[in-house]
């Protein structure tokens, strides 16, 4: 296994998860802007896509099985000890507040007896996920100091990219509404 490897993956990851928070995002804003509310199929199977995928992404960084792209292995090179806990914290913030729950017997799998809660407030998730997207640039930062030739992302740019197309998107359906 190969460390820069590892932390381009969940580099790649993050940048996934926040490309798709900012497109949602931005097309939550559009939503706004008409008479669609929370109770159209429409808008409630999009919300429910977006959690999936949000989670799906986020459980990423704590899967264990051996066929699976390792942030163990990421977390197992980093040298300061609180960074390193730091990634136990998260694990907690992901079990306390439901999250593996919620994607796992609800989401996924359908469990009927599943009688825990089984919603994901945005709040909840996005605090998760600028938590996670922290924590992976103090990793970055962390293992730049100590090992040779580690890359990092820059993706702030790329981001308002992404929501600008959902503006022309709008406004092409908007051409043709």
């Amino acid at each position: 296994m190969n460390l820069n490897d590892e932390l381009k993956f969940f580099q790649d990851l993050i940048l996934d998860i926040l490309t798709r928070r900012a497109v949602f995002k931005k097309f939550e804003d559009e939503l706004k802007k008409t008479h669609l509310t929370q109770y159209n199929d429409f808008v409630s199977l999009s919300w429910y896509g977006y959690v999936i995928s949000q989670l799906s992404d986020c459980r990423k960084f704590f899967a264990k099985h051996d066929d699976a792209h390792s942030f163990q292995f990421v977390v197992g090179h980093i040298k300061d000890v609180f960074l390193k806990e730091r990634h136990k914290t998260l694990f907690e913030t992901w079990t306390d507040k439901k999250l593996k729950t919620v994607l796992n017997k609800y989401m996924l799998h359908a469990d009927k007896r599943v009688s825990e809660k089984t919603e994901v407030s945005a709040q909840t998730l996005d605090a998760f996920i600028d938590d996670f997207e922290k924590y992976l640039k103090e990793i970055v930062q962390d293992l730049t100091k100590n090992y040779a030739n580690i890359g990092s992302l820059n993706y702030d740019t790329y981001l308002k990219d992404r929501e600008s197309e959902v503006d022309v998107f709008f406004e092409e359906v908007r051409k043709v509404a």
